[in-house]
């Protein structure tokens, strides 16, 4: 009645070697082989969000020569966070789970790809910023990006992505960008270009347009003569940096003979 496998069964004393005895009536025995307890062992408890269901891994040691078992490991998750994993079955009825089942596991955020446009803005009289789009995303979801350090005034800025939308991501390392809002070039108009002499210094008048509503800017002219003749005069400077000269930004005048 000798048996290998796990299970109760029933022995039976068939014989003895001397045969001046007799067995009795009862020669049976119910006996039990006990499942062989295994060894757990966890292994890829630090995970990477994918978009499907994972869990850890439990692999089994302690077995006779020759055997195999898996297991079955429940308490996958999709989403990012830290939970549990619990061995559940074994395939080989010959062994046992031991007392200590379960593992701590955790999905860690999936790393965004950052990709900035618009670092080049002219001054527009309101506050701008980088546009910052994630790539690197599960097919199916979609992420958006926070992005701070607006600006309004002419200047080089940097800006900062500081929070995703999906909670399943994370942002990169480097989540910065500089970018530049470049002055806003004026349109000039000319005028007194023609003078007579009257020897006194004398130059055209400067005006400017294409401004943003309610912003002031004046012009700084040289170029001033005293005597009769032909001349070039050239706006200089603007009094607010937000607005630039144009590319001409020369006139002809003159100072006619009196």
């Amino acid at each position: 009645g000798a048996k290998k496998d796990a299970g109760t069964y029933t022995a039976k004393a068939t014989k003895l070697s001397n045969a001046n005895y007799a067995l009795p009536k009862a020669v049976t025995s119910k006996y039990t082989i006990k499942p062989l307890t295994v060894k757990l062992t966890w292994t890829n408890t630090a995970l990477t969000y994918k978009g499907a269901n994972q869990s850890p891994k439990a692999a089994v040691s302690n077995l006779a020569d020759g055997d195999k078992c898996t297991v079955t490991v429940t308490g996958a998750k999709k989403d990012v966070g830290t939970y549990t994993a619990k061995a559940t079955k074994l395939s080989n009825g010959n062994y046992a789970l031991p007392k200590a089942v379960t593992a701590e596991y955790t999905i860690k955020p999936r790393t965004v790809k950052l990709t900035w446009t618009n670092t080049a803005l002219t001054y527009n009289g309101k506050t701008q910023k980088p546009t910052a789009t994630v790539s690197n995303l599960v097919k199916g979801d979609k992420c958006a990006v926070t992005v701070t350090g607006a600006k309004k005034d002419a200047g080089t800025y940097t800006a900062k992505a500081t929070k995703l939308s999906n909670g399943n991501y994370a942002l990169p390392a480097t989540a910065t960008v500089e970018y530049t809002i470049k002055p806003r070039t004026v349109k000039l108009t000319w005028a007194n270009t023609s003078f007579t002499y009257d020897g006194k210094s004398h130059k055209p008048t400067a005006t400017v347009s294409n401004l943003v509503k309610g912003d002031a800017c004046t012009v700084t002219v040289s170029g001033a003569k005293k005597k009769a003749g032909s001349y070039t005069a050239t706006a200089t400077k603007l009094s607010n940096a937000n607005y630039a000269l144009p590319k001409k930004a020369t006139v002809k005048f003159t100072i006619v003979k009196k």
